[in-house]
This record gives structure tokens, C-alpha cells and sequence, in this order.
């Protein structure tokens, strides 16, 4: 399958499991998991490539709002643009950032809460993260204590932690090549291997062949 699929693919069923973790009994905990994709994606693909992947999760999340609560999904045109254009932005302003001063978990978590704010101002009350932290036992307990806001940012500094490491732990195992051959046979693994691999080569630019240095 051909890289941008496996990262289609990746970005769709993340959307999807971060809705179903609020509105499916017993999903909760796999909010905590949702974003993964979101940060693996901010952490590999350059800047207009991430914002592209981040405007298809958006879509895919509007989708997916609609699918699992009928009754309040999107009401308007309005209302499905929304998630794709600022998750979208948030990526393309994330991949810099990241370009910059390098994966840090903390400050993506922060830049999603304005991602949180942005939405309820276009009309999604519970955001993104919201809706799933009080459907969660450890966002619940969490809500009382620090508001639904800053267990939110607690759920994306997990996904974006998680992200890290992943991306670490795959460039260790790909450096020893005994524990690759290894691993590359025990599911889910190949395709873990698969998904990150596809990230890699999305991530790679054209660059201008150039010729052997002129002897002097």
C-alpha cells in the first residue's frame, strides 16, 4: 500500500476512535490514545504536508460527530469546515514550531488548547477533548479539580508523550538490526513499522541532483 494511504488510514480511524471514546461505553481510555497520529504527523511531515494531513483528521472528526451523535452534529457547513481548517492551521504552525526548538510534548499540548477554544468559537461547545475527558474515570476525576481545559491539555500531552515515544523507540529498533528482523515479525508491529516508514518517506523533499565536486 502506498505511503499516503497507510497515513489516510492512520489519521481516519484516530478521528474516529477520539469520538467513539466519548460517545461509545467503555471507549474512554482510548481518548487518551486518539492523537497519537496528530503528533506523529507534526513531528515528521514538514510543515504544508502536515497541515494537509491535519485538514483530512478534521474532516474525518466532523465525519465521525455526525456518525456517533446525529442530534448534535454538524448543523451547518459551518460546523464541518470549522475542525478541518484549525486543526489544519494547528499542524501547519506545530510542524514549524517543532522545526524550530524541536518535539517538545508540553508546548504542542498547550497549542492545543487553543485548538479547544478556537472550536467553541465556532460553536463546538465540548471542543474536542472535552467531550471525551468527562466520559473518561481519570478525566472525570480530573474535571473537579482542574477543569475539563487543563485535563485536556493532560489527554494531548499524553498522546503527544506517547508520540515521542514511539518515534524514539522505532529509530532504536531500526539502528539494531538483530532485534528488527526480530520484532518486524510479531504483530502489530509491521504495521506500527509501516505507518511510521510511510511518515518518513512523505516527509522526504525532492532535492537538486548535484554533480561529484570538480577536482582542484
Amino acid at each position: 500500500m502506498r505511503s499516503g494511504a497507510w497515513l489516510a488510514i492512520a489519521l481516519l480511524l484516530s478521528a474516529f476512535v477520539l469520538r467513539a471514546s466519548a460517545e461509545v461505553q467503555g471507549w474512554a481510555i482510548w481518548g487518551w490514545l486518539a492523537l497519537v497520529p496528530i503528533f506523529l504527523v507534526i513531528r515528521t511531515l514538514p510543515a504544508p504536508r502536515a497541515a494537509l494531513a491535519g485538514m483530512w483528521w478534521g474532516f474525518a472528526y466532523a465525519i465521525a460527530r455526525v456518525i456517533f451523535t446525529p442530534e448534535g452534529g454538524a448543523s451547518s457547513v459551518a460546523d464541518l469546515i470549522a475542525p478541518v481548517f484549525i486543526i489544519g492551521g494547528y499542524c501547519f504552525s506545530a510542524s514549524h514550531l517543532v522545526r524550530r526548538i524541536g518535539f517538545s510534548p508540553f508546548i504542542l499540548a498547550l497549542g492545543w488548547i487553543g485548538v479547544e477554544f478556537a472550536l467553541g468559537a465556532f460553536g463546538w461547545r465540548a471542543g474536542l477533548l472535552d467531550a471525551s475527558v468527562e466520559a473518561g474515570a481519570i478525566g472525570a476525576w480530573l474535571s473537579p479539580l482542574t477543569g475539563t481545559i487543563v485535563a485536556a491539555l493532560v489527554m494531548a500531552w499524553a498522546s503527544a508523550m506517547l508520540a515521542h515515544v514511539v518515534v524514539t523507540a522505532h529509530a532504536w529498533v531500526q539502528r539494531n538490526d538483530r532485534l528488527a528482523k526480530l520484532l518486524g515479525t510479531r504483530p502489530p508491529l509491521p504495521l506500527i513499522a509501516e505507518i511510521l516508514g510511510s511518515l518518513q518517506l512523505a516527509s522526504l523533499r525532492t532535492g537538486t541532483p548535484r554533480g561529484p565536486p570538480s577536482a582542484r
